[in-house]
């Protein structure tokens, strides 16, 4: 929309903000203060609220202000965020990994376990399946039977 204003492209005010230090300056200046008028006007919704009307029967009865949560929410996790932000869930097969790779990467000073074949496609298998890829499985042959070691049905005793 400021380039619009200005009359000029984006890639025109792209290069002179890598091209000119006093133009980023200027740029960088200007973005925080239209920050600051920003953030001035969510404190205000948030804390004095907006004026909102209200119709009843197609006809105006009123107003009444609506408090902005949201806003309130986002302001404290900004301002505080040791405070209001969530700590993420540590995720222990992501850690394994990358503890794994840095050992690798770093020469581990003692023996990297390596996955038998069996093992690696039995892993596979599995992630496929918990990925959803393997939901239509493909029919498994069936073992070969040695029809001389299959016993007879037993014979159902006459009544």
């Amino acid at each position: 929309m400021a380039c619009i204003g200005a009359s000029i492209t984006r890639r025109t005010y792209y290069e002179w903000l890598n091209s000119d230090p006093q133009f980023n300056a200027d740029a960088t200046e200007a973005i925080e203060l239209s920050i600051d008028v920003l953030e001035i006007e969510a404190r205000r919704r948030a804390e004095k609220g907006v004026k909102r009307p209200v119709y009843q029967g197609g006809r105006l009865v009123g107003y009444t202000r609506e408090h902005s949560d949201r806003l309130m929410e986002l302001m404290l996790k900004a301002k505080r965020p040791e405070q209001y932000n969530p700590k993420p869930e540590t995720n222990h097969y992501q850690q394994t990994n990358v503890q794994i790779t840095q050992a690798v990467n770093q020469g581990a000073p003692g023996p990297v376990p390596v996955l038998s074949e069996e093992r690696r496609a039995e892993l596979e298998y599995l992630q496929r399946i918990a990925s959803g890829a393997d939901l239509v499985t493909t029919p498994q042959p069936k073992p070969a039977v040695d029809v001389a070691q299959v016993e007879p049905k037993p014979e159902a005793p006459e009544a």
